[in-house]
């Protein structure tokens, strides 16, 4: 169970500003570049085929674990808030927008960094294998036929997991590589040959 997102890039049209077709309900259609935050609300991480760094980086994902008892549950507060305290916030807004411009991210947490891995696992068998299976080591040598072979027992035996081609697995694993810095591969007549790790024994 999660939150599906099919059409992957859709979104990343919309977050990322690019010019875009949109339309007022019975309106004209007119273009559009998207320049505002995006906030989505889920009791689930995202779901989709996307495994690559461009996506999981784009998402800042606030984990909230209190349970607020029924009978302290407010559905006036946003209202009550902004009645309240909407001069302290915009002030507060304006005082911290130097600093978001000059960095030109988000500030990030912790709990941020934890749930972006647990996305990513979720959503790539590859990292998950890598994770489980794989250790560092340097000099190390492993062909891909051998790191593919394994990879398909991994697979085997998570209920969970469905079975990839030899090619998708290739091209997943050397864009993991390359976002964990780790990239060292040459290739040989007899196929790719991986530097640097290898499967745990």
């Amino acid at each position: 169970v999660g939150l599906h997102i099919p059409a992957i890039w859709r979104l990343k049209q919309v977050i990322t500003g690019e010019p875009m077709t949109v339309q007022k309900k019975n309106g004209q259609p007119f273009m559009m570049n998207s320049r505002c935050a995006h906030w989505f609300a889920s009791n689930w991480l995202p779901k989709t085929r996307d495994t690559s760094h461009g996506f999981n980086r784009r998402w800042l994902i606030l984990d909230f674990t209190e349970i607020v008892p029924d009978s302290e549950k407010r559905v006036d507060l946003a209202q009550t808030i902004i009645d309240l305290e909407i001069e302290g916030i915009v002030a507060w807004a304006a005082e911290a927008l130097p600093e978001l411009l000059r960095r030109n991210a988000y500030s990030t947490c912790p709990s941020n960094e934890r749930m972006i891995e647990s996305m990513a696992l979720a959503n790539s068998s590859v990292r998950r294998w890598f994770n489980d299976k794989v250790e560092l080591k340097a000099g190390q040598v492993s062909r891909d036929k051998e790191l593919y072979q394994n990879f398909h027992g991994y697979t085997m035996s998570q209920t969970d997991i469905k079975i990839m081609a030899s090619s998708a697995f290739y091209t997943e694993l050397k864009q993991l590589l390359m976002e964990k810095k780790l990239f060292n591969v040459k290739q040989t007549p007899e196929g790719d040959i991986y530097i640097g790790f290898g499967v745990k024994k």
